[in-house]
């Protein structure tokens, strides 16, 4: 919670976040799918950006399908999402 009040919570006089770019480092098995799936989320759901594209990297296709999916059970699991999605 705090790392997301830290990065989207700073918020300069012209409108513009404080942050661009963020480094985090979080242990194994303590949420990082289910952080960078929420965070992608909400810059592509609520961030007020016209068309808004998300992108993730990862070593090969089972890595990156692993936030993915994550996200997709998110969208499914909320109806607002789910109709604003294809």
């Amino acid at each position: 919670e705090q790392i997301v009040r830290d990065i989207f919570g700073i918020v300069k006089e012209d409108g513009n976040r404080q942050f661009l770019t963020a480094y985090i480092e979080i242990p194994k098995k303590n949420g990082k799918s289910e952080l960078a799936a929420a965070i992608a989320l909400y810059l592509l759901y609520a961030d007020n950006e016209a068309s808004a594209e998300v992108y993730g990297a990862a070593c090969d296709r089972n890595q990156a399908s692993i936030v993915f999916d994550v996200a997709k059970q998110m969208v499914l699991m909320s109806r607002p999402l789910e109709k604003r999605s294809k």
